[in-house]
């Protein structure tokens, strides 16, 4: 699976070898290679203006990394076998659907993911105000 980026002049691909790799346009580069996976990597979207990308595994697992710091900023796990295929929708400033990703899998599931840290760090602030 290869998807090109929102913003910038590269792309990402999903690999057998487990990893994910962004790769220059221009010169067809690699400018990163992602590490994490315990299975071959079947899909690559990314997330928001670009600054993130998600990944999906065959065994199930999904990835979320910062393009940034080139690192797993998230793991998330419910499904019982192979995530085939991920859905994002395409952002605009301010979009809440912007936030979510939908993934399909080989265990005959959909699961809507939302981001909701955002959420999460104003509870936390309130709870500390208290």
């Amino acid at each position: 699976d290869v998807q090109f980026s929102p913003t910038e002049r590269c792309l990402a691909s999903a690999a057998g070898d487990k990893t994910v790799r962004v790769w220059s346009i221009a010169d067809m580069s690699c400018l990163a290679v992602l590490e994490g996976h315990a299975g071959s990597v079947l899909s690559v979207r990314y997330l928001g203006m670009g600054q993130q990308l998600a990944s999906a595994a065959s065994n199930g697992v999904l990835k979320v990394w910062s393009l940034k710091s080139k690192e797993c900023i998230s793991t998330l796990e419910h499904h019982q076998d192979k995530v085939w295929t991920l859905a994002v929708p395409r952002a605009e400033d301010g979009d809440e659907a912007a936030l979510e990703m939908l993934s399909g899998g080989a265990d005959s599931r959909l699961v809507v993911w939302r981001d909701c840290s955002a959420e999460l760090a104003k509870m936390e602030a309130d709870k500390a105000e208290e």
